[in-house]
């Protein structure tokens, strides 16, 4: 109702659409980022993030994991089908 019709905005609602998953794919980084703040030790031979290597933003070969989680760069998962 609030978004439709003459009173509404076509771009907004279109925004909308993405929201929930622009807000999902924070929550990783957020709580890495608290978990560095409080100071608690990152888990030795633990793999990546779930989140690494799911869309073409988190390609372990891109940038964005280059920069964000550099460790995992270039990472070689087992079963990674190229």
């Amino acid at each position: 109702k609030a978004l439709g019709g003459i009173r509404g905005c076509t771009h907004l609602r279109e925004l909308l659409f993405n929201m929930a998953t622009a807000a999902y794919q924070t929550v990783p980084v957020y709580r890495e980022r608290l978990r560095r703040q409080s100071g608690t030790p990152e888990v030795e031979g633990a793999g990546p993030p779930y989140h690494l290597g799911k869309c073409i933003a988190w390609d372990f070969d891109g940038a964005v994991v280059q920069r964000h989680y550099p460790k995992f760069a270039g990472w070689q998962p087992l079963n990674r089908k190229v």
